[in-house]
């Protein structure tokens, strides 16, 4: 899963009348859109949401922000990525759902770590590792 959509995370959901059974379970349908920050286009989502099991929020924002998608106040179970309209749609749907328990801290952010806005913020962040990396190895080998 990678970033499909880059939707201001502050996009206001706005629920249809329309639900579908996903994994056995009704997910009401809710479409966000806003301008692509990358882009500057708009990009429309549809998604599916069930927040009849419960998961701990670090997964929604997980899910979301791979999705560039704005908060979610429940899981997205199935997603439509229509990215423009020459780009086509792109789907995310859940297919499984199990049940099982992880301890509460399982989904903690490790020590060192700080939360990032953006999936931009993650990629740029991580390529600022990898030269700091580099530059640390080529010291030593000198």
């Amino acid at each position: 899963m990678g970033i499909v959509s880059s939707i201001p995370k502050e996009a206001k959901l706005l629920q249809t009348n329309d639900s579908e059974k996903i994994c056995g379970l009704t997910c009401p349908k809710f479409t966000v859109e806003g301008k692509n920050a990358v882009r500057g286009q708009i990009d429309k989502n549809d998604i599916w949401l069930n927040s009849s099991f419960a998961l701990p929020p670090q997964v929604i924002t997980v899910v979301s922000g791979n999705c560039g998608l704005p908060k979610l106040p429940a899981f997205p179970m199935k997603v439509y990525s229509y990215l423009h309209e020459t780009a086509g749609k792109v789907a995310l749907i859940t297919t499984v759902v199990k049940q099982t328990t992880v301890p509460a801290d399982f989904f903690d952010l490790p020590p060192g770590s700080k939360q990032l806005d953006s999936g931009e913020e993650v990629l740029f962040g991580g390529l600022n590792g990898i030269f700091s990396d580099i530059i640390k190895n080529e010291n030593k080998r000198l």
